[in-house]
């Protein structure tokens, strides 16, 4: 029988009373009966998992891998359903340890102490109190983690049965009951006595005849570096939240077409395809503050402000300063990866202005150059946030010119790539401006002079600083952007085809129904 408690055990009188059972459960168990200890948010008042990857330093940089793990959720390639529970953790372990190799042995230091700062003392009192002497700790934790943690805890005398770090992979996936049944037994846990207080343990749960399910009141879950600012987390779980927005479109759209346009074409295309890659998470990284700023603005001046659910708990956490830096990182490395292998950068303002990104001084003009744009973008961006809705439609295109043309700045692309970036705006910018004219009556008509005029000042720009090319360079690229144009569109125009019909078939409906009357 399990016995659920809703609420803390000292906030409530109720979870008191479920203490007191499990109190006297213990004190009347036999020498022979296993006590089985969940340990994270159980025995210890705190999840282990978390505090080890919050102790990693430099904590920006492990803050952001953390958050990189799960923009790019790589449990979806090992198991699609329930990934996430099964190899999450795995994997951010496994990162931290291997990428941060100094954490596990400072982690070894600092634990014992934290081990004794967050031990549930009432439920370690009942336990030594208990005449049971076959004690396990079971826990999905992971055993290097859990093991100086437990260090000093003294009267325990369990035995720890927990994850390892190399085949943590298939822990979760076994579930607690199989792994209670190889280590205690599968008769001994007929007499057992089992607390936790996650639900997730419920096969072994209902598989033990004396379990408690509690919550206790002093019980934390704290995320590693939940206060920390990291590059693209706003967007992805605040602004855009539940949408995978970095993966589907920063990463899945939005830097595909730039590779093609300007990475495909250079000679050296490995080199070319980092320095863009980089370039586009610099570019993010301000977009990103962009984004903030919105929500910022909209909370500050608008009568009826839209901002999103956890606007509140990241308008504390968010750093315009650290995501400059980060911007600022991003465009060195990808400024320095094209210089190391030798990115043709001709006809590039760049190049135009003498520079390459072979020689140091070079490199940073080239990197000055890069933040130039990126200042200019975030501009437009503080202006468009400040200005009425229906005129932001104007400025809209500039700031869609800036995602996907200022890459020029120092990577040149063909005439065919001019028309894929050019095609890419207008696919943004068209259905924004209708969106903003229907939902909000402009104060004029469409201005489509002015939009005539923006558009060619951006082609005609960028076609000064195309590459010139042999026609069969310029196919090969024609088609390999058809292609991937054709394979996006597809489903669309299959929608399309679908719903459209001959105006005729109006007469002959007309015509069905005259018949029926």
């Amino acid at each position: 029988m399990t016995e659920a408690v809703e609420h803390g055990l000292v906030q409530r009188a109720e979870g008191e009373i479920r203490f007191s059972h499990l109190q006297e459960t213990l004190g009347e168990a036999a020498i022979d009966t296993p006590v089985i200890l969940d340990y994270d948010e159980t025995l210890w008042l705190r999840n282990s998992t978390e505090m080890y990857l919050a102790s990693a330093r430099p904590a920006a940089l492990a803050a952001f891998l953390l958050c990189l793990i799960d923009l790019v959720r790589p449990w979806k390639l090992l198991h699609w359903r329930d990934g996430e529970r099964r190899y999450r953790d795995w994997i951010r372990v496994l990162a931290i340890t291997v990428l941060f190799p100094w954490t596990l042995p400072l982690w070894r230091q600092r634990a014992p102490r934290l081990g004794l700062d967050h031990l549930n003392e009432p439920l370690l009192a009942a336990v030594r109190a208990s005449p049971a002497q076959q004690r396990w700790i079971l826990s999905n934790g992971f055993g290097i983690i859990l093991r100086p943690l437990l260090a000093r805890v003294e009267g325990l005398d369990a035995r720890l049965v927990a994850a390892p770090l190399l085949g943590g992979w298939a822990w979760r996936a076994l579930g607690k009951r199989r792994i209670a049944e190889r280590a205690v037994g599968g008769e001994a846990l007929d007499r057992a006595v089992f607390v936790t207080d996650h639900h997730a343990d419920r096969d072994l749960l209902d598989r033990v005849s004396q379990s408690f399910l509690l919550k206790w009141a002093d019980a934390r879950f704290e995320p590693a570096f939940r206060d920390r600012y990291a590059p693209f987390d706003y967007l992805n779980n605040c602004k855009r939240e539940g949408q995978n927005t970095f993966m589907r479109d920063v990463i899945g759209e939005d830097l595909i077409v730039v590779l093609l346009a300007f990475a495909v074409v250079n000679e050296a295309i490995l080199g070319a395809v980092l320095c863009a890659t980089l370039l586009h998470l610099s570019f993010w990284a301000i977009y990103e503050i962009g984004y903030f700023d919105n929500d910022r603005v909209a909370a500050a001046y608008e009568a009826e402000p839209k901002v999103p659910r956890r606007y509140p708990e990241y308008a504390e956490k968010f750093d315009i300063t650290a995501a400059w830096i980060w911007a600022g990182f991003f465009g060195l490395a990808g400024v320095a990866a094209a210089g190391a292998t030798g990115v043709d950068m001709a006809l590039s303002p760049a190049s135009a202005l003498g520079l390459s990104a072979g020689g140091t001084i070079e490199m940073l003009m080239v990197w000055t150059l890069w933040m130039g744009g990126l200042l200019a973008a975030w501009w437009t961006f503080w202006i468009y946030n400040r200005i009425d809705k229906a005129t932001r439609t104007l400025l809209y295109l500039p700031l869609q010119i800036f995602k996907y043309a200022l890459f020029a700045l120092v990577l040149p692309t063909l005439v065919t790539g001019v028309l894929l970036i050019i095609g890419q705006i207008l696919r943004a910018w068209v259905p924004y401006m209708v969106y903003r004219y229907a939902k909000t009556p402009p104060k004029l008509n469409v201005p489509g002079r002015m939009i005539r005029l923006m558009v060619f000042v951006t082609a005609f720009g960028l076609v000064l600083l195309t590459e010139l090319a042999d026609p069969m360079m310029l196919a090969l690229h024609g088609l390999l952007i058809l292609a991937f144009c054709t394979l996006r569109a597809a489903p669309q125009l299959r929608d399309f085809l679908a719903q459209s019909y001959w105006i005729t078939a109006d007469r002959e409906k007309a015509g069905l129904g005259e018949q029926h009357r």
